[in-house]
Order: structure tokens, then C-alpha cells, then sequence
């Protein structure tokens, strides 16, 4: 439960760190609820493809620029990535971008999230929240078939924009 840097330990985060850096972040760029089970979705694809272990170190940019990735997907209007340093000063904008960028080479430019896949984590994270809420009714109510068809649209299109994009910075770095 405890690294080692530079000598010194750090502990894992707990299960309130998490939710209370989520939140902030939730809250503070008024995502749709929507955007954090999008998020969970390509932190594991990220973490699967790229075999990165989530740990001490890095689960807070993975989880900001996973629910960043997810609201551009989302929500109809998302947050700048200068919006985001303020929510989350320890991180510069061009540090999120540049995370950002990796996030995406994680991700294979893979933001495509189908109605299955959603629907999956759907319910199994409202199981576990459930069980560890006594019953209490899972805060967030079941995609329509409209809305699971706009995720299907939108995350396709997201990865035709990231390869897009991609290109570009391929031209950037490439010299004259």
C-alpha cells in the first residue's frame, strides 16, 4: 500500500481521496453524471493497452484527463484544458495537455464507447454501489436508447478527430 520516492513513502489513495478528487473536478466543471462511468471506461482501456499500473503516482492526471476526455465526448460544451489548471492548480495547462496527449497514445485514439460497454459498467458500478449503500438507489437512471446512440455517435467521432489531430502533430515534429 506504500512507494517508495526518493526515500520517502507514499501511501495509496483512499477510497474518500478518490471521490473527493472526482468530485471536485465533477462539480467544479459541471460534468453530466454520464462522463465518470466514460471515464472509469477508458482509465481500464488506457490501463490495458498500455499494461501502465494505476498507483500512487499517477491515478490523479489519469483520472483528470480520463473525465476530461470523457466530457469532450459527452456533454454538449466542454471545459478548456486553462479551466481545468484552475480547478486543479498542481497541474499546468500545458502539463494536462501534454498528458492528454499521452492518455490518448494509451488509449490508441480509442474513445469509442458502444452502448454495450456502457451498459456494462453501468450496472455493475450500480451493483457496487448498492451493496456498499445498503440498497439506496444507484443516483444515476439507465441510458435511453436516444441517448445510447448519441455516446455510440459522439465517442466514434471522437476517435476520427483524435487521428485527425494526430496527423497534425506528426507535421509539427517532423523537421521542415
Amino acid at each position: 500500500r506504500h512507494f517508495l520516492v526518493g526515500g520517502a513513502p507514499a501511501a495509496l489513495p483512499t477510497i474518500e481521496d478518490i471521490y473527493a478528487w472526482i468530485f471536485k473536478i465533477y462539480s467544479a466543471a459541471k460534468m453530466s453524471a454520464e462522463c465518470n462511468i466514460i471515464a472509469l471506461i477508458y482509465i481500464n482501456r488506457s490501463l490495458a493497452l498500455s499494461g501502465m499500473p494505476l498507483g500512487a503516482f499517477n491515478w490523479r492526471p489519469v483520472t483528470l484527463i480520463a473525465l476530461i476526455l470523457a466530457q469532450k465526448v459527452w456533454d454538449d460544451t466542454s471545459v478548456r484544458a486553462s479551466c481545468f489548471s484552475s480547478i486543479c492548480p498542481e497541474y499546468s495547462k500545458d502539463q494536462i495537455k501534454r498528458y492528454e496527449i499521452a492518455f490518448l497514445r494509451n488509449l490508441e485514439y480509442s474513445g469509442a464507447v458502444t452502448r454495450e460497454l456502457y451498459t456494462r459498467y453501468y450496472f455493475e458500478l450500480r451493483d457496487l454501489f448498492e451493496m456498499a449503500n445498503h440498497g439506496h438507489v444507484f443516483p444515476l437512471g439507465v441510458l435511453t436508447q436516444k441517448r445510447a446512440e448519441q455516446l455510440e455517435i459522439s465517442s466514434c467521432g471522437f476517435r476520427m478527430q483524435k487521428r485527425r489531430k494526430r496527423r497534425k502533430e506528426k507535421k509539427m515534429r517532423s523537421p521542415g
